[in-house]
């Protein structure tokens, strides 16, 4: 999910859910292309009929397979991307504060303590920061602001475990998805703030 459909998610499950903490950790997702250069919030959703027949065909491995190599296929290229003069990402990051603010907004109306994180990026060529990455962490700075200017807890995973690569299992291959270890040092992190808060 992006922070565009975290913020739709929350609005139905809120009523539902009556969470005390609320952890809220986007950003890869919002900064990736956008594809056939559509942002997520200029999105269309399909007819219900048409989702519950994907989320039924989305248990077969042939399907998933096919359905992968398709969208593959409409995505631009990382590189491309993210050398573009004004390209398109899934949620602006304009779009990505405003998504962050309501959410904050929508936790703090319903008597829900928000708990901000920002997503670490491992490190992919220890001698290079690349444009994804220095892009990346423009949306963990957001997140920062946004934790100072609003006193929401913050979590800051991205300078807790940043590029160590212990906290990685193939950083080359991978360097959104942090291992156990690195799970494991973001959760005692936010274990420490839902004790501070109860």
């Amino acid at each position: 999910y992006s922070s565009f459909q975290g913020l739709r998610l929350m609005q139905e499950s809120f009523p539902v859910l009556n969470p005390k903490v609320a952890t809220i950790c986007y950003g890869w997702n919002d900064h990736w292309a956008a594809g056939f250069d559509i942002e997520d919030k200029e999105q269309k959703s399909a007819p219900e009929w048409i989702l519950a027949v994907q989320n039924v065909c989305s248990r077969s491995y042939v399907y998933r397979s096919a359905k992968y190599l398709l969208l593959s296929r409409s995505e631009k290229s990382r590189e491309y991307t993210f050398n573009k003069q004004s390209p398109k990402y899934r949620v602006s990051l304009a779009d990505y504060e405003q998504n962050l603010r309501a959410i904050i907004a929508l936790c703090r109306e319903r008597g829900t303590v928000p708990v901000l994180i920002t997503s670490p990026a491992g490190d992919s060529d220890p001698e290079v920061v690349n444009a994804m990455e220095a892009y990346h962490e423009r949306y963990n700075e957001v997140v920062r602001q946004l934790a100072v200017e609003l006193a929401v807890p913050l979590v800051d995973a991205a300078a807790l475990i940043g590029r160590r690569r212990e906290y990685f299992d193939d950083p080359a291959a991978d360097f959104i998805h942090y291992n156990a270890r690195g799970a494991a040092v973001i959760a005692d992190s936010v274990a420490r703030i839902v004790l501070e808060i109860h």
